[in-house]
Order: structure tokens, then C-alpha cells, then sequence
């Protein structure tokens, strides 16, 4: 019961801190956050607490005692702030108004309905690779390498004293491994709970976590909610083509099915390292791993929030031109109906009242409105700190997603706007993360360290044709989709994508470990946000698909049916759909700018030959009619 208290007021706290510098797309994106963030801060917290009282017989007893106390001093502190600094009502509704951003349409229902069952798939990925009998673990057959000083590292801390921590089988130096989470998973085990469900609770929520993240990820990237959906769904398909030869070795059909059935090791593939006999490359690296998805959960928390920022920007830049254009246009004629629009909405949000308005009082009241509630610097740089400060507790939590956040970071600061921000954001990771990676790296008795650069990752003969078929090989036909995403893409998207892409290069350009498998968690990292770009090319698809059909249906129904008049009039009509379209969605894009009160559209298409398919698809019409 007190594990469970814990781990509550841990997701409280990181819901408390996350309220203050994030905005939230869903309740279940603030949800995702508050646990994530909540564990990482409580096992900082908690660990530094319990190295301080070494000294005692019991550390954990007196680390938890003082987390509960700081935690419900943290949870309480706004209450006794608002009795000796009083606020406003207005001011209140501001703040619980600006939490959320408007979200594109769709179903909530079919959200939660999907959390739920990845809840299910993931409690039983857990459970079946590690769980209790009888008072003795049950681990599966590929986990047993990793899980064996990972427990042992577990118990070290739930039963036994291990304040300086040290390696459980190799005592005497000091630890040299990212061993917070299993801290965490011993501390719970130290609450009450058993050695499997203290570590499968962690896994289980943190791995649902990192899906909902990458859900929102989609869908504030894309402005689609089933981009989301399918980008987090195809992280249970990775892609690989080692099927093909499996099937290709069977001499039937009914061959094919049994050989599935009675398959019980990963399927080979076409390269000789005895890693890819491992299944690398498949779901289980998470379950040898379970510090891994809330690392990862983290970087992308943060990579959402600057997606955010950046679609800010970018229609803050729109609007502004768009107020020249307009003003140089037409410098007189002000509707007498523009000032009221600011009156009419005390509370700063003046999306709604706008709506209506025509486009000079829009674009002359939005030059009014950012001039008036626009954000001091010192204020836009708090959850870029933030950000930063989170980024930087990964070292010790796992450090490959650190390094990988760096590099991804790095070329977004180049690439994209905001760089004051950016470097604010840096410096504090770097002083932050940077003792913590002296730690890691130096020590007396560390083992000899491969060169730093090391160019072909696990290829025996690593030249571009087959580092080219390397890749092709393990990722398979999502590549086609990417390209096409790609061509649909917007400059924001592109970009993006060309920041995450430096993975690859960090993957097959550098050795950070004694064993350059260990690589493999970049690419893993970027397969994840690569599938938001496979789901957005199978979105277009299936969108351009559906406006055929209904292009080709609609016009093939009037030419039956109707009298020249009414063709006529009805292709006056057709005429008409596609403005009234875009129009809808010059309405969805104006959430990406909700951070400010004047919300500038950003075509969630986002690319101009869009126009050229709606012209394509009219002029089809007419000659069906023809």
C-alpha cells in the first residue's frame, strides 16, 4: 500500500511541475507526463536523500519519509500561496483555460479505447517475461543476460545497504551504470511491494506512457489524430525484412503456417553478427531494457513541447505578414465592428469572436493583440530551462537517450527557430548532466575504451552499399512511406525529420561502449518517431484515395440525374467545396498558435500542391460530365 502511495504523490509531483511550464494536447498527454516526469524527479529525490543518511541502518526508511514530506509541502504550497498572495478569479480561469490546446478532430473514445488495449498487450509482455511463483522469479529464456544483475541490483537497494552504490557481483568500486530505475523498481519493493510487480509496475505504466507521447507527438507534428494512433500502433511492427527468406525456405503454403506456429526463436537474418540472432530488432529490447521507454518517454515529452513552440512561431510569422499585406492593401475601411472584438472576450482568448470577422479587422486586431500580451524573453525561457532540466537527470536514468537528445537537439538549434531558447536549454542540461557523465566515464578501474569514432556500426565490411542494404533490410518497405511523407511534408516536418535523422549517423559513426550493439538504442529511438512519418504517408493515401472516390461519385450521380440547370448550378457548388475546405482547415491549424490569443491558421496539409490535386480532381469532374 505505501509503494502505491508513492508512486501517486510521485505522479502528482510531476503533474504539479508540469502544469506550470507545458501545455497539453489530451488528459491522457498530461497524464503520460505527470508519470514520467514524476518518477524521474522522485528517484533523483529519493536517491540523493538516501545517500545523505548512509550513515544509518536503513537509508530507504529515511529518504521515503522525507519524500512524502517534500512532496505534500509541494502539493500544498499553492494553497498557502493564494491565502498570502491573492489572485483574481479571471486570473485563475486564465491559468486553467491555457492548459489545453484545442485538438484536431476526433474521438476521444477511440483514444482511451486504444490506451486501454495497449495497457493489456504491454501488462502481458511484462508479466510473461518476469514475474513470481511460489516465491521464486520466472524469467523468460532472452531476458535472463540482463535481468540477472539487474535484480540483483534491485535487491541491493530493497534488502540490503548498497549507499555508495556499487555493483552487486563486483563490489568494491563504485557503480559505472544508469541504475536509477531499478532504484526506483527496489525502493517500491522496500514499500511493500513484491521484486516482479515493483519492476513490471514501472515498466507497464512507463512503456503506456511513452505510447500516449508518441500519439501526441503525431498529432500536434501532423494536426491529425490518426496519424497518432498509427504511429504509436507501429511500434509493435518494426519492419524487418527477415521473413522473406524464412518464407522463402518453405515448399508450401501449409508448409509457411506450420513453420510459424512452431517457430520459437527469432527469425534469422541475411548478416553474420550474433547480435541479430538476439532479436534486436524487435519488441524484447524493452523488455531486457525497462529503464529504456521512460527515457525515451522524456525525450519526446520534450520534442512535443518544442513542436509546439516551433507552430507557434511559424504562425506568429504568417500572421504578421498577412497584417502587411492586408493594411498595405487596404489601408482604409476599418469595420466599425473591431475594437469590440477584443471587449467582447475578457479572458484573452479571442479565437472564437473572430471567426466571423472579416480578414482586414483580423489581421489589423492581431497587430493590436501581439503587441499587447506578447511574452516577456525572460518568460518564454522557463520551459525551455525546464526542458532542459529534465534532459539533463537522464545521464544516470539511461545516457544513451541523453546522448541521442544532444544530437537531435543540436541540429533542431540549427535547423529552427528560437535559438536563444535552444541555448538556454542546452546550458542547463550541460551543467547539470556533465557531472554526471564524469561519473559514468572515469574512474580507476574502468576497462579500456574503444576509439570514439567508429564508422559501420556491426558491419563486417561497412561500405555505403551496404550500410545502404543494411538499413533497407532491417526497416523494410517503411522507407517508401517515408519518402512519400517526406513529399507531402511540410518545411517544419522536413526539418524535423532531418534532426531525428541524425541518429542514424550517430548510431554508424561512433562507439560509446565496449560492445557497438549497444547502438542500437539510437536507431530504436528513431524507428519510433519515423513510424509518425510512415503513418502520415498511409494517412495521405487513404485521404486522397477517399477524395477520388467521392470526386468521381458525386459527379457521375449528377450527370445522371440532374437537368442542365441544375448541373449548372450544382457545379457552381463543386466549385465552392474545396474553398470551403480549406477553409475548415485554416479554422483546426489556428490551435497551433494558442499560446498566443490571436491563433494564425497553418494548414495541417501543409504543402501548396494540395491546390493542385483540388484542381486536378475538378477538372476529372467536368470531363466525367463531358
Amino acid at each position: 500500500m505505501l509503494a502505491l502511495i508513492y508512486f501517486a504523490l510521485a505522479a502528482c509531483v510531476g503533474d504539479f511541475f508540469c502544469r506550470r511550464f507545458y501545455q497539453f494536447e489530451s488528459v491522457a498527454h498530461r497524464c503520460a507526463a505527470a508519470i514520467l516526469v514524476g518518477l524521474l524527479a522522485s528517484s533523483w529525490f529519493t536517491y540523493l536523500a538516501g545517500l545523505a543518511f548512509f550513515w544509518t541502518s536503513q537509508p530507504l526508511l529515511w529518504a521515503n519519509l522525507l519524500f512524502f514530506v517534500a512532496g505534500v509541502a509541494l502539493l500544498s504550497w499553492p494553497k498557502w500561496k493564494g491565502r498570502i498572495v491573492k489572485t483574481t478569479p479571471g486570473e485563475a480561469y486564465l491559468k486553467r483555460s491555457n492548459l489545453y490546446l484545442p485538438r484536431p478532430r476526433g474521438s476521444s473514445i477511440a483514444d482511451w479505447l486504444l490506451i486501454a488495449g495497449y495497457v493489456v498487450l504491454v501488462s502481458w509482455m511484462m508479466f510473461a517475461s518476469f514475474n513470481t511463483k511460489a516465491g521464486k522469479l520466472q524469467i523468460a529464456n532472452p531476458e535472463y543476460s540482463d535481468f540477472g544483475p539487474n535484480t540483483a541490483l534491485m535487491q541491493s537497494f530493497a534488502v540490503g545497504h548498497n549507499f555508495p552504490t556499487e555493483y552487486p557481483h563486483f563490489s568494491g568500486d563504485r557503480i559505472r551504470y544508469h541504475f536509477l530505475f531499478y532504484f526506483q523498481a527496489g525502493n517500491l519493493e522496500f514499500l511493500g511491494l513484491d521484486p516482479a510487480w515493483s519492476l513490471n509496475l514501472l515498466s507497464i505504466t512507463t512503456l503506456v506512457a511513452m505510447l500516449v507521447i508518441v500519439m501526441t507527438l503525431g498529432e500536434v507534428l501532423f494536426n491529425s489524430r490518426v496519424v497518432g494512433r498509427l504511429g504509436s500502433l507501429l511500434f509493435f511492427f518494426f519492419g524487418s525484412l527477415s521473413y522473406v527468406p524464412f518464407l522463402r525456405k518453405q515448399a508450401s503454403v501449409r508448409a509457411a503456417i506450420q513453420a510459424v506456429t512452431h517457430q520459437r526463436d527469432y527469425l534469422q537474418t541475411i548478416f553474420p553478427y550474433r547480435g541479430e540472432a538476439w532479436g534486436t530488432w524487435s519488441q524484447v529490447t524493452y523488455l531486457n531494457q525497462r529503464h529504456f521507454a521512460s527515457a525515451i518517454g522524456i525525450l519526446l515529452l520534450v520534442l512535443v513541447f518544442l513542436v509546439i513552440r516551433y507552430r507557434a512561431v511559424a504562425a506568429k510569422r504568417a500572421e504578421a505578414q498577412a497584417a502587411t499585406k492586408t493594411m498595405t492593401a487596404q489601408p482604409r475601411g476599418l469595420p466599425e465592428t473591431a475594437p469590440l472584438a477584443v471587449s467582447a472576450n475578457p479572458s484573452g482568448d479571442v479565437r472564437e469572436s473572430l471567426v466571423e470577422m472579416p480578414s482586414v479587422s483580423v489581421a489589423i486586431q492581431s497587430t493590436e493583440e501581439t503587441t499587447i500580451t506578447a511574452e516577456p524573453f525572460i518568460i518564454t525561457l522557463r520551459p525551455f530551462i525546464f526542458s532542459g532540466a529534465l534532459l539533463s537527470l537522464l545521464p544516470m536514468w539511461n545516457s544513451a537517450v541523453f546522448i541521442a537528445a544532444a544530437a537531435i537537439l543540436g541540429l533542431l538549434f540549427i535547423l529552427c527557430p528560437l535559438r536563444l531558447q535552444m541555448l538556454a536549454l542546452a546550458v542547463t542540461a550541460g551543467l547539470i548532466a556533465l557531472p554526471q557523465m564524469l561519473f559514468l566515464s572515469t574512474g580507476s578501474d574502468k576497462a579500456h575504451m574503444p576509439k570514439l569514432l567508429h564508422w559501420g556500426y556491426t558491419i563486417d565490411h561497412p561500405t555505403v552499399a551496404n550500410v545502404v542494404k543494411y538499413l533497407g533490410f532491417t526497416f523494410g518497405f517503411k522507407w517508401l512511406l517515408i519518402a512519400l511523407a517526406l513529399v507531402f511534408a511540410t518545411n517544419l516536418q522536413r526539418r524535423f525529420f532531418l534532426a531525428v535523422l541524425s541518429l542514424i549517423a550517430v548510431a554508424f559513426s561512433f562507439q560509446f561502449t565496449i560492445e557497438v550493439l549497444a547502438n542500437q538504442k539510437f536507431i530504436h529511438i528513431w524507428v519510433i518517431i519515423a513510424n509518425l512519418f510512415v503513418a502520415f504517408a498511409l494517412w495521405r493515401l487513404w485521404k486522397i484515395r477517399r477524395d477520388c472516390y467521392d470526386t468521381a461519385h458525386h459527379s457521375g450521380r449528377r450527370h445522371r440525374f440532374l437537368s442542365s440547370p441544375q448541373q449548372r448550378l450544382e457545379r457552381g457548388d463543386l466549385s465552392e467545396r474545396p474553398v470551403n475546405r480549406l477553409a475548415e482547415e485554416k479554422h483546426d491549424s489556428a490551435r497551433y498558435f494558442s499560446i498566443r490569443p490571436i491563433c494564425q491558421p497553418s494548414y495541417p496539409d501543409g504543402w501548396p500542391p494540395r491546390l493542385l490535386w483540388l484542381a486536378l480532381l475538378c477538372m476529372v469532374s467536368r470531363l466525367q460530365r463531358e
